[in-house]
């Protein structure tokens, strides 16, 4: 099972974000436009998801107004800090604190 990062796409989720109803899975690089409350560069992440070639460039701006309804959405349904995943597995979390173990 691949995990990927739920705001670009990457096969390298490090975070998990708690929001209502779930957790969205983030890498170190959308994780720091998280935490620096970077809305743009989140979203120019999300652009850097290669789009099928079989979807026109036309529908590029549609897919950057989804992008975007999708991260405020991620923005108000946040209910917390990041937690560190293990092995990129969502259901099982190490603390985030620096020096934190899990054993």
């Amino acid at each position: 099972m691949f995990v990927r990062c739920d705001f670009c796409g990457s096969l390298r989720p490090r975070w998990a974000y708690p929001v209502d109803g779930g957790a969205r899975n983030a890498c170190d690089d959308c994780r720091g436009a998280i935490e620096a409350d970077d809305r743009e560069a989140l979203l120019d992440r999300a652009l850097l998801i290669p789009l099928p070639r079989t979807v026109s460039d036309r529908y590029a701006p549609r897919f950057r107004e989804t992008a975007k309804r999708l991260h405020e959405s991620f923005w108000r349904q946040r209910a917390g800090p990041a937690t560190a995943l293990r092995n990129g597995d969502r259901s099982d979390r190490l603390d985030s604190r620096p020096g934190s173990t899990d054993e």
